[in-house]
């Protein structure tokens, strides 16, 4: 029995939770629980790398992106925990050591946009969309996308290089998922 386990039954015996929706309290407590380990980790590594909160930001973009897009998820809850924590430290080290001039990475920013609203939502084993389920969350993977460019262009104007990097990373990431995932299907089929 994991934690979310445990709190939910205490929350059922209390009864302050609905034995009914158990299994929605289950999974609602285990993503909430894994949300603050990730928040906590990066908050963790930008303390040890001064990196302001650019991690949290990072983070923030990569949840929100992989909420609507898809792509490639592990078999292992504990395989992708590892993966993340890891992948937190690499985009660390990036964002103190890799320079890009602006102007490169607001073209790669158009680019990989683009080529996110081309491939998302990709479906999982464990989450196969039909046609309407994919057209609304395009058309939600899209705003996201235009807002994420028009914060690019501010971004870009005002010279916040940082962030501009910790988007481009951003996209960088949800882009790599969605062809892997894209990948991980064909070789399902």
């Amino acid at each position: 029995m994991n934690n979310s386990s445990l709190i939910v039954k205490k929350l059922i015996e209390k009864n302050i939770l609905d034995e009914a929706n158990k299994d929605i309290y289950e999974y609602g407590s285990f993503i909430i629980f894994n949300y603050f380990v990730l928040y906590l980790t990066a908050y963790i590594v930008c303390r040890v790398y001064l990196l302001n909160y650019d991690l949290l930001y990072f983070l923030s973009i990569i949840l929100l992106f992989r909420s609507y897009t898809g792509g490639f998820h592990f078999k292992n809850y504990y395989y992708c925990l590892f993966t993340s924590i890891m992948e937190l430290f690499f985009i660390a080290f990036l964002l103190k050591n890799l320079n890009l001039n602006t102007n490169i990475l607001l073209v790669l920013i158009i680019i990989f946009s683009i080529f996110i609203f081309l491939f998302a939502p990709v479906d999982t084993k464990n989450r196969r969309l039909d046609v309407n389920e994919r057209r609304k969350i395009k058309k939600k993977v899209l705003i996201i996308l235009t807002c994420g460019l028009l914060l690019s262009f501010l971004f870009f104007i005002m010279c916040y290089e940082e962030l501009l990097l910790v988007y481009f990373l951003s996209l960088s990431h949800c882009l790599i998922l969605l062809i892997f995932g894209i990948i991980d299907n064909k070789i399902r089929m």
